[in-house]
């Protein structure tokens, strides 16, 4: 692309294509500094010093200088023309977005760069760290690189809003991280420069609309006293969600030697249909909140670096939502690190680790393999229930519990017996009590006798994935 030269005397900018043409012009001397910058880091390659010509090396330093003055005075002119145009009513989709969401000069000069990648030269489209940081440094100064690494972190806008994305990948036997343009940033540029600007919704209602592709909003159907639990359990679940954002905490100065982990993360470990996620919906209950049920097979994609996006909106969707996290199964998102077959599958897992330990509202974490879990986790969840099968007195109340308040139970019918008799869990005694039910209303009946929940309970018996031989399994930590 030829390199246009700009000025900056009152000239402006008439529309989008303008906009773009005159930037990608500048893009072009950021990919001659790229080019230029690897050839130095190759010159100076201790496998190579022996071969290298001073005098090339020279010729590189200076070029470089030069590149960088014609950047910093174009690039310069550019936006001082971008901020006539504005003055004077102009409208550009990029500006758009950079209002929308809240994208500085820095910010803007990643994104289209990285959009000329995309659209110019492909395949090169992906960029180490320190390559940007060195990229966009116009002075060579170190003190500027620093002062600009806010814009490589993961709450910086680019990436918070998905619009670029960041992994970690090994170069050179160490750690860096890359960055790349997102399918989000794409689309959405591509939809504005069209006229689409519908795609620029209120950033409440966006991340609200976002749950679809992480999951799913859930009202609570259950309260506290639905939950059949032991009093020591619910006494500790009542102690922390009464602390919960308890103003005296903020008083005694709490948040001024505690920085992380101040939110509550409840683990719920046990065999499946003791109440887990019924518990779970209880607190959100509670605390009058919604849940985000969060749904694996949504979250995990076969695109480059989109799983790590996914997860990380999960918290942000919540918290700019005030909801409650529901994360069922969670050993599949936080399974131990040393089953972990590749090196991406080791990134998720810290991925998930660092948010919960920065997320200061609530998550449920529910799983029925606790010795898959990552050791890790332990540290970071505020109060771990294990959900064992109900004894008898338990079941007796769950029974009871599960019969709707329009139904008359006949004098006949003993709760306690069927305790005895069945040595279900409560999810299966609500599904005895279902075909109780359907048999009441195939006959047209509303009156409950015993027959009525033994065949319900024998029905369930019958099916249910039953295994009271299967040995006790300890919890995670001791893995």
């Amino acid at each position: 692309m030829e390199n246009k030269i700009i000025t900056n005397e009152k000239s402006v900018i008439n529309n989008d294509k303008e906009y773009i043409e005159s930037y990608f012009s500048i893009c072009d001397l950021f990919r001659g500094k790229r080019i230029i910058l690897d050839k130095l880091k190759n010159c100076s390659d201790i496998n190579c010093k022996e071969s290298v010509d001073s005098e090339q090396v020279r010729q590189l330093e200076d070029t470089l200088k030069e590149l960088n003055a014609r950047l910093k005075d174009q690039d310069s002119a550019f936006w001082e023309m971008v901020k006539n145009s504005l003055e004077q009513e102009k409208r550009f989709a990029l500006e758009d977005l950079s209002i929308a969401c809240h994208l500085d000069v820095y910010d803007k000069r990643m994104f289209l760069f990285f959009l000329y990648l995309e659209f110019c030269h492909v395949d090169e489209n992906e960029c180490l760290e320190g390559e940007l940081s060195e990229i966009f440094d116009f002075d060579n100064s170190l003190f500027n690189r620093m002062l600009n690494f806010n814009h490589f972190i993961t709450l910086s806008p680019l990436l918070e809003r998905g619009l670029l994305i960041k992994e970690y990948k090994r170069v050179r036997r160490s750690a860096t991280a890359s960055f790349f343009l997102s399918s989000v940033g794409i689309n959405l540029a591509v939809s504005l420069l069209n006229g689409k600007y519908e795609a620029l919704e209120p950033d409440h209602k966006k991340e609200f609309d976002y749950c679809e592709a992480i999951g799913y909003v859930k009202e609570p159907e259950y309260g506290l006293d639905d939950v059949v639990l032991k009093d020591e359990t619910k006494e500790k679940v009542l102690f922390l969600l009464k602390s919960f954002n308890d103003k005296n905490l903020e008083n005694l100065g709490v948040s001024q030697k505690i920085k992380k982990a101040k939110g509550l993360a409840f683990l719920f470990y046990g065999p499946p249909g003791t109440g887990k996620s019924m518990l779970g919906e209880a607190i959100a209950a509670h605390l009058n909140k919604k849940l985000l049920i969060v749904e694996f097979p949504k979250i995990v994609s076969r695109w480059h670096g989109e799983t790590d996006k996914a997860m990380a909106k999960i918290f942000t969707t919540a918290r700019n939502n005030d909801l409650v996290i529901c994360l069922d199964e969670a050993d599949t998102l936080l399974y131990n690190r040393n089953f972990a077959v590749q090196e991406h599958d080791i990134r998720f897992v810290n991925i998930m680790l660092q948010e919960i330990e920065r997320f200061e509202g609530v998550i449920i974490l529910t799983t029925n393999m606790d010795t898959l879990l990552d050791p890790a986790l332990e540290r970071r969840v505020t109060l771990k229930v294990k959900f064992e099968l109900p004894d008898e007195k338990m079941r007796a109340q769950i029974w009871r519990s599960h019969i709707p308040d329009k139904v008359t139970i006949a004098e006949g019918v003993d709760f306690s017996a069927l305790a005895r008799q069945f040595s279900l869990s409560g999810g299966y005694i609500k599904n005895a009590v279902l075909h109780a039910m359907r048999r009441l209303a195939n006959e047209g009946r509303n009156s409950l006798v015993m027959d009525d929940l033994l065949f319900g309970a024998r029905l369930e018996q019958e099916g249910a994935f039953l295994k009271e031989s299967k040995p006790k399994i300890g919890f995670f930590a001791n893995c």
